[in-house]
């Protein structure tokens, strides 16, 4: 009996669902507003902290935005359409000044975007330091981003993907823990099971909009959340992207708009620069409207292109 292409589709995602469930025993209800495959805890209980017993807490504005975070969660998109197996990842880690996660607009509209282009793609709730500053301050985001690609690298075959083509995206001050990522990797790893031992090391990083440096005459505050009251420019340029690049920082790819004023587009120039400077692969699109925190682009803006221009730059660099 001949199966149809469609019917032959829904039996393989069935498949892959299946095979999820068996290699990841700690699967959540998935939020209605979200619907994604599934959710992962990527943490085993106690690690550093995760309390799965509690749930994250949103603002009660606007329930999109992420405001507590204690157990570290993966939303899983898988490719869709005419993707090859196995495809390229990329984990998508949301902005919010450190302060919170604009989990829609940054997080599942653009997980939603790209795995409707052949690209599974993982958005990742990540730690938050308290207001307080008692919690979560550097490196715990930054090890939550980086336990989420040995994650991913670790599940590669049940999610059908190339564990050598597994990247990260951040918008904002997740762009900084996208670049804190890919000049950190070595560093600030943590954990003592199998998925500990897998490469931290992203195989590509694409930055928007992103917060990256310590440099007093374009530093966005936020940097300063990630470390205690009254931190040193010693410690906070400890944690400057720009200066952790090295020759083996991965490929990066930065998006801004030249009309940010809440990120000024100088933090994308300095890191892009440090990286040409060490003979890393860089892109940088300026682009001439669209503010700050625009996600997938701001409509009748030039910064709607960026999505496209990024697919260009993934076929170029063999991802796709």
């Amino acid at each position: 009996m001949m199966i149809s292409h469609s019917r032959l589709l829904v039996l393989v995602l069935a498949c892959l669902l299946s095979l999820l469930t068996l290699a990841a025993p700690r699967v959540a209800a998935i939020e209605p507003d979200a619907q994604p495959v599934k959710e992962l805890n990527i943490w085993p209980e106690g690690a550093l902290g995760v309390d799965s017993s509690k749930t994250v807490e949103r603002s009660p504005k606007r329930p999109s935005l992420l405001t507590v975070v204690h157990c570290p969660k993966l939303s899983v998109y898988l490719a869709t359409g005419a993707a090859p197996l196995p495809t390229a990842a990329m984990i998508i880690c949301p902005g919010g000044g450190y302060a919170g996660q604009a989990s829609q607009h940054e997080g599942h509209d653009v997980a939603k975007y790209f795995s409707e282009r052949g690209i599974t793609c993982f958005v990742l709730q990540y730690r938050l330091p308290a207001r307080d500053r008692s919690r979560f301050l550097h490196p715990i985001p930054v090890s939550d981003a980086l336990r989420a690609i040995q994650y991913v690298r670790h599940h590669a075959k049940d999610f059908g993907i190339d564990p050598a083509k597994v990247g990260i995206l951040g918008f904002s001050a997740g762009g900084h823990l996208t670049g804190s990522a890919a000049t950190l990797y070595g560093k600030c790893v943590s954990g003592d099971d199998a998925i500990s031992k897998v490469s931290a090391r992203p195989d590509f990083a694409v930055l928007g909009y992103p917060v990256i440096t310590s440099d007093p005459k374009f530093r966005h505050r936020c940097i300063a959340a990630l470390l205690p009251q009254g931190a040193s420019q010693h410690q906070l340029d400890t944690i400057s992207c720009e200066r952790n690049v090295t020759a083996d920082t991965p490929p990066c790819f930065f998006f801004h708009a030249k009309d940010d004023k809440g990120v000024v587009p100088e933090n994308s120039e300095l890191m892009h620069e440090a990286l040409k400077k060490a003979g890393v692969t860089t892109e940088l699109k300026l682009y001439q409207k669209g503010g700050h925190g625009f996600g997938l682009g701001r409509k009748g803006a030039d910064s709607t292109q960026w999505p496209g221009d990024l697919l260009v730059w993934l076929k170029h660099m063999k991802v796709l």
